[in-house]
């Protein structure tokens, strides 16, 4: 193993065994030679890894090598897609989660990050579009329900942002967040006292 594959191992952090799980796996089918220079799968793996280690620029890095050596790679683009999202890049990530549900029309999880970067720049009616589509594939988790709540809390939708807001926290009794949205949606229904409520439930929650 190179000294420049060590020490790319040293700076993943928590996702260090893994990188060097998948080094070694593709040096044996390499013959001995690390990163494999055009296994486009490899890197999409190292930059999903190097995502779960929140190093989101070292994820950039592996998605585009993936890209560059297979353009038609589904699951990096929507991997670059949610590594720009994650540092506020919104638009180009939008634009890569639009070239992720080109190749791969069927992958909810693109059209659900999509539509969380389209509610950061404010184009709510085409966010809540999105999670939608989402959840016409099957994606039926507390984050999606949390997000289409927030942003129909923002185009005054109240009653359905608190319907949604009960579902995510249906799924996850102790997401302060949902909780915290719930009283926004009742703040705007006028039920002041439940909204209090709910307001503490989420301070509560996020102190622990």
């Amino acid at each position: 193993m190179t000294e420049e594959t060590n020490s790319k191992i040293m700076q993943i952090g928590d996702g260090s065994i893994a990188i060097g799980q998948l080094i070694l796996e593709a040096a044996n089918k390499a013959g001995g030679t690390a990163e494999p220079s055009g296994d486009a799968d490899f890197y999409q793996r190292l930059g999903d890894i190097t995502f779960d280690a929140q190093n989101y620029e070292g994820a950039l890095d592996y998605y585009h090598k993936a890209i560059a050596l297979k353009p038609d790679h589904a699951k990096a683009w929507h991997g670059r897609g949610v590594a720009l999202g994650h540092l506020g890049r919104y638009q180009e990530a939008i634009a890569n989660s639009d070239k992720a549900i080109a190749l791969k029309p069927d992958n909810a999880k693109a059209w659900y990050n999509r539509g969380v970067d389209l509610s950061h720049l404010g184009r709510y009616q085409e966010a809540v579009a999105s999670l939608d589509k989402a959840i016409a594939l099957g994606q039926d988790d507390a984050d999606l329900w949390y997000g289409r709540g927030v942003v129909l809390s923002h185009l005054g939708r109240y009653q359905e942002a608190l319907a949604n807001t009960d579902k995510a926290i249906a799924r996850k009794p102790d997401y302060a967040h949902a909780w915290n949205n719930k009283g926004v949606a009742l703040k705007g229904l006028g039920r002041s006292a439940e909204a209090e409520q709910a307001f503490q439930k989420a301070k509560a929650l996020e102190g622990k």
